[in-house]
């Protein structure tokens, strides 16, 4: 790819141009077709409490399950297609220190994935790798994801159509995007270390009312990128150092049109310029 040589010679516009491109054939592509019918698995050593007021616990899951309430992973997971599949409002997913880990990046699978579900939490510590989208949120609410390492995954968080999804203290990196957020209202992105994703660190595409709070944001081409259609988003406090383009407001979009605020970022490059501190 020659995106970085291309915005080293200061050709802003043309780069951010092939980044939304290739952003594009993402969100028009599907992120899993031809995916198989997935069977509920009922592994030897889950246990499952039924009747009012109790949870289903499953520990030690499969590749490919079904998954609802109580969830805990005892050993790591080696998946040759998707990782976990939420299917029920409420479902916690402790990772519990392992892994679930992927096919690659080329494939059409997914690490854990959550549609149409509401109140869920993905918490570590632990490693989801090895995806085209290390976890996909669409059309959910009120998700949570804490004290993950999401790394060599083409997209780590893939969220679209989705409510209220907070992502915190997680690392996440060599992917080659951290975080693609599109059509979505309130994406929450903080206190997380986001190193080494080949095109951006953050990106948003039609988000709105999110904030991008306290992040460090190392080594890649766009660290923080916000399309026109990215409105009354706040982006604050954030170290964002060593990329080809530290923040980029929708190519140099003054902030007054789209509504987004940018406060005491420490930074070196923006479009428009006077988005970092004392520049």
């Amino acid at each position: 790819m020659n995106i970085i040589s291309i915005i080293c010679q200061k050709n802003y516009f043309y780069s951010v141009f092939v980044f939304v491109a290739f952003f594009s054939v993402l969100l028009v592509s599907p992120i899993f077709p031809n995916s198989e019918p997935v069977v509920l698995a009922t592994p030897d050593n889950s246990l499952s409490l039924t009747g009012e007021g109790r949870n289903t616990i499953t520990e030690n899951p499969s590749c490919g399950q079904v998954i609802k309430g109580e969830v805990k992973l005892l050993s790591n997971l080696i998946c040759p297609g998707d990782g976990l599949i939420v299917g029920d409002k409420n479902t916690r997913i402790d990772l519990n220190g392992f892994s679930i880990k992927g096919p690659g990046i080329n494939s059409n699978k997914v690490g854990i994935m959550i549609g149409g579900q509401e109140n869920t939490t993905i918490m570590g510590n632990g490693i989801v790798s090895g995806f085209q989208s290390g976890i996909y949120i669409s059309g959910s609410n009120d998700t949570v994801a804490k004290n993950l390492n999401v790394n060599n995954n083409k997209v780590a968080f893939y969220v679209t159509g989705t409510n209220s999804f907070d992502i915190n203290n997680n690392m996440v990196s060599n992917n080659t995007i951290g975080i693609a957020s599109h059509t979505s209202n309130q994406t929450n992105v903080k206190y997380n270390l986001f190193a080494e994703n080949d095109l951006s660190g953050i990106t948003f595409i039609n988000t709105v009312n999110s904030e991008i709070d306290g992040n460090n944001i190392f080594n890649t081409t766009n660290g923080i990128f916000l399309d026109v259609q990215s409105s009354f988003n706040s982006v604050n406090f954030n170290n964002v150092f060593n990329n080809v383009l530290d923040i980029n407001n929708a190519n140099s979009l003054p902030i007054n049109i789209n509504k987004n605020y940018f406060t005491n970022n420490n930074c070196v490059s923006s479009l428009p310029s006077g988005l970092c501190i004392g520049r």
